[in-house]
């Protein structure tokens, strides 16, 4: 999606930059959140500017909240799902005060009718029929915030990599919001 490079036609939202992966899941798509907090604790030790969280839960939990204040305190800009269970809440850790909660809109720019929404939404994106290359290779046609989510974070991406974003550390989480949903800032991909 994001570094997909001519890869079965798609190109991705932002081929220049590096991604690092850490996988939280086990092969059942179960996770706990020690293996959360080591991932987003790594990533942060790597020096990463950006850290997307395309997934959650319903409770909120301590640990990871810490990691994620850690994060924003260095500097990285923290992307995490809203989640697709509406009318519950904004799944944790979206609903986390320094993260960049995101939704997920069709092609008409409306919420999906599956998006949380409640507490908040920082950044709706695209979350309807998005290609995406699935682990074995071929082209699938991903829905809901998980996606949205990586497209939003790929396009802040895109933005740090370009003046006058390149190597500002510390960005807040306000410029950035400010900044992607400007109307110069990709006026088509967020609502």
């Amino acid at each position: 999606m994001l570094l997909a490079q001519g890869r079965s036609g798609l190109f991705g939202i932002a081929p220049g930059v590096t991604l690092l992966t850490a996988d939280v899941a086990d092969p059942a798509g179960a996770s706990s959140p020690d293996w959360v907090c080591a991932a987003i604790d790594w990533l942060v030790g790597e020096q990463v500017d950006l850290l997307v969280v395309p997934m959650g839960g319903d409770a909120d939990d301590a640990a990871i909240g810490v990691s994620i204040e850690t994060a924003i305190q260095r500097g990285v800009l923290v992307f995490c799902a809203a989640g697709n269970g509406h009318p519950d809440p904004v799944m944790f850790p979206a609903r986390h005060r320094s993260a960049i909660a995101v939704g997920a809109c069709g092609r008409d720019r409306s919420l999906v009718p599956e998006c949380a929404r409640t507490p908040r939404l920082d950044l709706i994106a695209p979350g309807e029929r998005i290609p995406a290359i699935a682990g074995d290779g071929r082209l699938a046609w991903c829905r809901g915030t998980s996606i949205a989510c990586v497209l939003a974070a790929g396009i802040a991406a895109r933005h740090l990599s370009t003046d006058p974003w390149r190597g500002r550390a510390g960005r807040s989480r306000s410029e950035v919001l400010r900044a992607l949903t400007a109307a110069d800032a990709d006026a088509d991909a967020f609502a």
